[in-house]
């Protein structure tokens, strides 16, 4: 046992010494006076509370069941504090600053021991087997997470490089096909590598197309592979053109008629008709539609093949956006009479889905 009680406030500037005390009380081993005094030095003493329930928390961690070791270590320091005793050591304070340092010690070691036990055990689920939710780990994940990094950064180039390499390694994981249709977009529209690009929209419409059957994505993916099969038996030279005039600025609306103008009929023309309505459409009342828009740019038209490009394109407004035949007919119609051959012949089989 510990020595009889003492004027613990004697101690409080030798920060130390009480601290032998606090270890002490921590295992039980000091006497119901001692226990009062040392209660009433730490109401004084807010620090050293503190430091009194850290340590309580420390001895509270270990497990109640002794861990694979073995040990209790409470009699290994009260047999290490009776030696010191013996030999007669003439300093009180020594002793108490001994009990501090070695309970400390072994608190430590008892913890990581504990910490050992615990992590040995098996988990342990108060949830009934029911109710649990089990949240699979996809072996793409880390992957797709660097991946989206690089993209963060505009850094495309490994971005693509990451989600093919993913794709390649784990093609039959459940995240496969939305890696695969994300690497095709960036090769299209960050990259602008347009034979990449057409295989890899290819490799994913043959693999992966299920898993966006019924959704608005099959129409994008598959005009966006029907645009570069198209362009490229131009060696991509229309959509070379396309992004260029998209970045022409205040000149896009020429440059886009220049598009217009030189790939009549082709995807990449209905694009850059579209682009051209949305030049002008910032001119026109909130609220304009597409037709209104489209209108609109056609009447600022001064080439006369993209003119009729646009006149072909309102035609399949009227007919697959607001369902007006009578209108479609009559845009279908001026187009074949336009002399222009290629629209022309583009017009006469727009008329023939109209029926008489």
């Amino acid at each position: 046992m510990m020595s009889k009680a003492m004027d613990l406030s004697r101690l409080l500037p030798l920060r130390f010494r009480w601290r032998g005390e606090v270890a002490a009380a921590v295992y039980g081993e000091l006497s119901e006076d001692e226990t009062r005094s040392l209660e009433a030095f730490l109401e004084r003493a807010p620090h050293a509370r503190v430091e009194f329930e850290s340590m309580k928390a420390a001895h509270g961690a270990m497990p109640d069941v002794p861990p694979q070791l073995g040990i209790d270590l409470a009699p290994i320091l009260r047999t290490r504090l009776a030696e010191e005793s013996m030999r007669g050591t003439a300093d009180p304070g020594a002793r108490r600053r001994l009990a501090f340092f070695a309970t400390a010690s072994l608190a430590a070691t008892a913890l990581f021991c504990a910490m050992i036990w615990q992590s040995s055990q098996p988990m342990q689920d108060a949830r009934p087997e029911a109710n649990r939710t089990v949240v699979a780990q996809s072996p793409m994940d880390a992957m797709l997470r660097e991946a989206e990094e690089f993209i963060a950064d505009r850094n495309y180039d490994r971005a693509y490089r990451t989600l093919e390499k993913a794709v390649a390694q784990f093609p039959g994981d459940s995240k496969a096909g939305g890696a695969q249709l994300k690497l095709a977009d960036i090769a299209f529209e960050n990259l602008q590598w347009y034979d990449k690009a057409r295989t890899d929209y290819k490799h994913f419409m043959d693999t992966y197309w299920k898993s966006v059957t019924g959704t608005s994505e099959q129409g994008r993916i598959k005009q966006n592979w029907e645009m570069l099969e198209e362009a490229s038996g131009v060696d991509y030279a229309s959509l070379r053109d396309l992004e260029k005039a998209n970045r022409a600025g205040g000149e896009s609306f020429a440059k886009m008629q220049g598009v217009a103008a030189n790939y009549p009929g082709t995807i990449v023309a209905s694009k850059a008709a579209e682009k051209m309505a949305d030049a002008v459409v910032r001119e026109l009342p909130s609220g304009s539609g597409k037709v209104v828009a489209m209108e609109a740019a056609r009447g600022r038209c001064t080439n006369a093949v993209a003119a009729a490009q646009l006149d072909f394109e309102l035609g399949c407004i009227y007919r697959d956006n607001t369902a007006d035949t009578s209108r479609a007919r009559r845009q279908f119609e001026k187009v074949r009479d336009s002399g222009q051959p290629i629209l022309a012949k583009r017009a006469e089989d727009a008329l023939a889905t109209l029926g008489n």
